[in-house]
């Protein structure tokens, strides 16, 4: 957002050094004539002041009126909604933390971490993988945003639209429409397993999954990942795949870099590693668990559409148990693009 948009608020803060400036400025204009004339030009000069400061007062106080009704014809109203239409135990993922968190009298999840830390923003705060992954540990029941603040959050299959509030015009408000929607969890499946299990390997038990987006699980699992040319909001990613019963909701990164990250593994036995991806080109990565280093052709896919590749490790590299791996998307990488991964998936024999 451009720091002149909603009145030049994000200059605000520096109101006060201004006045001072102007205050120091006049004096010092005054102090430069014959001592006589100075108390005369001080006044002058004040009254000038003022004067430009009152022949803005109308603009300003009508503009003030017009802000407060947008606000209410949208924020207030949408919360007189939700405090009257919703269960009382209702909890809300918002955009715009205020009116709808006061006055909903509804618990809130805020989703550009204004009042969730959990959501403080890692990078972008349109990171909308990062923003699902929050939301599929916090399990809010409604999502209430403008919609043409995201790119793929309000249009996910568990999303119902249940009420819009649009006050028709341009305003100081994030846009015009604001929107609920119901979250339907059970129609997305459970993004924990992979669902394209090579035969020979279908009977293996997973022993280890790495949830990548997920903080929490990041932490866990020591992942660390290295960007070269991808910035901002690109290194975060939210699909949907199709899969057979149903649809598969997952957030990611994506890198261009190295990836890094243990697994807690049977030591012992041969490996499945597992990576599930939306593929928009053909990678082959450099993968090192422990002692082990081979060679991974992930194939491709269409963009968007679900990929799960799987590389068979012997069991060398499960020695000990506690394993660190290492991918590595050799070759050159365009610019924009790269690994994008979701989820990494360790199965071993029963």
């Amino acid at each position: 957002m451009a720091a002149t948009e909603q009145h030049n608020r994000y200059y605000m803060a520096f109101a006060p050094l201004c006045a001072l400036l102007v205050v120091v400025g006049t004096d010092t204009l005054a102090s430069a004539v014959k001592r006589p004339l100075q108390a005369a030009l001080r006044r002058t000069l004040a009254l000038a002041l003022v004067l430009i400061g009152a022949a803005s007062v109308p603009h300003w106080a009508k503009e003030f009126a017009h802000n407060a009704k947008d606000l209410a014809d949208q924020h207030l109203k949408l919360s007189e909604w939700i405090d009257g239409n919703l269960p009382t135990d209702a909890k809300l993922a918002i955009n715009d933390a205020g009116a709808i968190a006061y006055l909903g009298n509804r618990r809130v999840i805020d989703l550009l971490g204004l009042t969730t830390n959990a959501l403080r923003p890692l990078g972008h705060w349109r990171e909308e993988g990062h923003m699902w992954e929050v939301m599929e540990r916090l399990r809010p029941t409604h999502l209430v945003v403008y919609p043409s603040f995201f790119d793929d959050l309000h249009r996910l299959p568990v999303m119902r639209k249940i009420h819009t509030v649009n006050i028709g015009r341009d305003s100081l408000l994030g846009d015009r429409e604001k929107v609920v929607y119901a979250i339907d969890w059970p129609r997305a499946l459970e993004p924990g397993k992979p669902h394209h299990l090579p035969r020979e390997q279908a009977g293996w038990a997973i022993v280890d999954v790495v949830d990548v987006g997920d903080l929490e699980s990041e932490r866990v699992h020591e992942y660390r990942v290295r960007y070269r040319r991808v910035s901002g909001a690109d290194r975060f990613r939210l699909r949907t795949f199709v899969v057979p019963g149903g649809h598969v909701i997952d957030g990611g990164r994506l890198h261009d870099g190295p990836a890094r990250f243990t697994l807690q593994l049977k030591p012992g036995k041969p490996v499945l590693l597992g990576l599930r991806s939306d593929f928009p080109l053909e990678l082959t990565l450099d993968v090192r668990a422990g002692a082990v280093r081979k060679s991974w052709p992930t194939g491709n896919a269409q963009q968007r559409q679900l990929r799960e590749a799987f590389l068979l490790l012997p069991p060398e590299a499960s020695a000990g148990g506690r394993v660190e791996l290492e991918l590595t998307p050799l070759g050159e990488v365009q610019r924009g693009s790269g690994l994008a991964s979701f989820h990494y998936f360790a199965l071993q024999p029963r």
